[in-house]
């Protein structure tokens, strides 16, 4: 059943429970258009009016959360896509139950796990959106997916454990869309719809597991997590026949986490081994290779009103196998935010954000400012450039300028 689906069945199984526990409700929500034109290319890249409802009842230990939007992409007519202009967008839907120590939920959930942002190891249960994956210029647009899981606490411990019914990937965006995989751009757009019908199909049928176990310090924290599923994108690629063809590769990974408050901010760490990772030779052949990542953050508060971040991550594959693709054999990059919120009596903050691979290099940065008109009156402007040849490079048509106003209820 298609997410979008899963998402109507969940909010009115919800929704009914949340009429009936009146005095536990909380409903809250907002109203948000928002414009973005293009550097080059497109007249308007986006003009997209958009309500969201966040709605959460309590009944005892009992929880229910029902939360959606429903936007209309008024430049839909830009460009070439299968995609529909009226767009409704499931976010987390799911009922949960907590006792002294213990809790349990099942539904449609977004649910981050690990201690870094930016670019991530741990927080990989929920795959991005491919219909629109960056979320700002350092960080990316996840979708919810149906899951089960629970908690269980203890002495400054926890443990959880979740399983995605319907292994939980981002396949492709529709034909046309303007993030469809830059890889496929290149080829034409009858391959593109042919791969999207491909993938569709074959998206994987099973299961995927998840275990995740966090001391909490006074002045650290560390973590262990297990993940068994599907990589979230799949390998494109042209087979014997001359077709496109997509498949999804098995992944497993054994993770640690870990973050450290000191006098000079606050450290955070993850790192992962995956022992079989899918990629694309040289020669346009699917093969295997084991994996290792890891992060490095800081994060620190200058003065009242200044965040600073900075992230550098590293990939390599210990074996490097023949074929490898040099990107795929090794890469390193890092992320940063900085911004300041002191300026007009703390009404307005400006910074910037960003991530870059370094080899080969590629990136998004994003210039941003945010202003508190009222309480429930907020706008943002933002400037955000996609560089490289390759990479975040093939998204360059997508570089904007953007504004936004929004209003919560």
């Amino acid at each position: 059943m298609p997410v979008r689906m899963w998402g109507l069945a969940l909010l009115f199984a919800v929704l009914p429970a949340v009429a009936a526990a009146e005095p536990s409700v909380s409903l809250r929500g907002h109203a948000m258009t928002t414009a973005a034109l293009p550097f080059r290319g497109y007249e308007m890249l986006s003009l997209r009016p958009e309500i969201a409802v966040d709605a959460s009842v309590r009944e005892g230990p009992w929880r229910g959360v029902a939360s959606a939007a429903v936007a209309y992409e008024a430049a839909h007519d830009q460009w070439d896509t299968d995609e529909g202009a009226a767009q409704f967008e499931p976010k987390d839907i799911y009922a949960a139950f907590r006792g002294d120590r213990v809790e349990v939920f099942g539904g449609l959930r977004s649910l981050g796990w690990g201690a870094t942002e930016g670019y991530t190891v741990v927080d990989i249960l929920n795959p991005a959106d491919p219909s629109a994956p960056f979320a700002n210029g350092r960080s990316t647009n996840r979708k919810a997916v149906p899951m089960l899981g629970g908690n269980w606490s203890w002495d400054g411990t926890e443990a959880a454990v979740v399983v995605i019914p319907r292994a939980g990937v981002s396949g492709l965006p529709k034909a046309g869309n303007r993030w469809m995989a830059p890889d496929l751009a290149r080829q034409g757009m009858d391959i593109q719809r042919l791969a999207y019908a491909l993938s569709r199909d074959r998206r994987p049928d099973r299961p995927e597991y998840a275990l995740r176990i966090v001391r909490y310090g006074r002045e650290a924290d560390m973590g262990i997590s297990y993940f068994e599923g599907f990589a979230d994108d799949p390998l494109l690629f042209l087979n014997v026949s001359g077709e496109a063809d997509a498949v999804y590769p098995r992944y497993r990974q054994l993770a640690v986490e870990g973050a450290r408050q000191t006098d000079r901010g606050l450290w955070k760490a993850e790192a992962g081994f995956a022992p079989r990772v899918g990629f694309l030779s040289t020669g346009g052949e699917v093969r295997h290779a084991s994996r290792a990542v890891a992060s490095l953050s800081w994060e620190s508060v200058v003065g009242d009103a200044t965040d600073l971040i900075v992230q550098g991550y590293a990939r390599f594959m210990p074996d490097t196998p023949a074929g490898a693709p040099a990107g795929t054999r090794r890469g390193a990059g890092l992320s940063y935010v900085l911004s300041d919120s002191g300026f007009d009596d703390d009404r307005l903050t400006l910074g910037v954000r960003g991530l870059h691979e370094l080899r080969p290099s590629s990136g998004m940065h994003e210039i941003f400012a945010v202003y508190d008109v009222s309480d429930d009156i907020e706008i943002e402007g933002a400037l955000t450039v996609y560089v490289g040849a390759e990479g975040f490079g093939g998204y360059s048509r997508n570089s904007a300028a953007t504004f936004s106003v929004r209003r919560y209820f």
